[in-house]
């Protein structure tokens, strides 16, 4: 049976900048190692979507977050932080396992800053909180950043 997982695009907060102190990333216990039916509404046509989102232990792998990186499809995300609010509330930081350039010398790494709301056992909403960026298709509220630069995987890019 799948458990239901609803988007909601939307910009909610800038988060403390000390509150993700290590690098350790734990998912919800309910979350990790199942298979959740993601419904969402794609704000390029306003349609009702449907699909299958498949999470690991704490990666997201041939995922349906799928952006397109000037041609690079980036599709697996690596958990690499957490933050647990409350009993129902956390928000969790994904970051591309692939890069996409823009040329030969600049290369990029996308971050999904993600906040899960647990509202039944078997119902979570979760919100992209980074502001929309048009360096990928379709614009999506990721967080861009260029190699070289990359923020640690304690940074407080939420």
């Amino acid at each position: 049976m799948y458990n239901y997982i609803i988007l909601r695009l939307g910009l909610f907060l800038i988060l403390n900048r000390n509150i993700l102190s290590d690098a350790a990333c734990t998912l919800p216990e309910d979350l990790r190692s199942s298979s959740w039916e993601y419904n969402y509404t794609d704000v390029s046509d306003n349609s009702e979507k449907s699909k299958t989102l498949v999470i690991s232990t704490t990666t997201l792998q041939n995922s349906v977050i799928s952006l397109d990186g000037r041609g690079t499809t980036l599709d697996d995300w690596t958990c690499i932080n957490n933050l647990t609010i409350s009993s129902t509330e956390g928000v969790v930081v994904f970051k591309s396992d692939s890069t996409f350039s823009d040329g030969p010398s600049t290369n990029y790494r996308l971050y999904l800053c993600m906040k899960f709301t647990k509202v039944t056992p078997d119902l979570y909403y979760f919100y992209l909180l980074s502001d929309i960026s048009t360096d990928v298709t379709p614009n999506e509220r990721v967080f861009v950043s260029k190699a070289g630069n990359l923020p640690a995987n304690d940074a407080p890019m939420c």
